[in-house]
């Protein structure tokens, strides 16, 4: 199984940083993938629904928001609970979700977020919880370069 893989956002603003998660989520689709962005609750997925309508004037990232099953052809599903993973679909978790949810899942990216001390705090909790599990984990530095993976 694959490392979980912690992307940090160095010293990056809010701003910035959404834009960021935004264009790494277009990589993966761009490659062909299907990606679920996992939130924590409804009021955070509206949150994301609305910004991925407006994050580029250049760009649209087609996407739904996840209701009681997968939805049809959308190769980005925002959600706020964990559907049953699907094998080719890459997990991409902003929030504080609980690893057991995501163990099905065989590519995993989980957002370091330094533009608070909250965010850093839930990164190391994050850390911590996903070692509990013994998968592998790994911090990626150089994710916001165009294509990374």
């Amino acid at each position: 199984m694959a490392a979980v893989v912690f992307l940090d956002s160095g010293d990056m603003t809010r701003a910035a940083l959404s834009r960021s998660m935004a264009r790494f989520i277009e990589a993966r689709v761009n490659e062909g993938r299907r990606v679920l962005v996992r939130v924590e609750d409804e009021r955070k997925a509206a949150q994301w629904d609305q910004f991925l309508w407006t994050w580029d004037e250049q760009s649209f990232l087609p996407h739904s928001v996840l209701g009681t099953e997968w939805p049809g052809d959308e190769p980005v599903t925002i959600a706020a609970r964990t559907p049953a993973a699907t094998p080719g679909v890459v997990l991409v978790c902003l929030d504080d979700v609980p690893p057991d949810e995501l163990l099905a899942f065989d590519e995993i990216y989980e957002l370091v977020d330094r533009c608070s001390d909250e965010g850093l705090e839930r990164s190391r909790r994050r850390w911590s919880a996903w070692k509990a599990t013994g998968r592998s984990q790994e911090v990626r530095k150089d994710w916001t370069q165009a294509g990374s993976q």
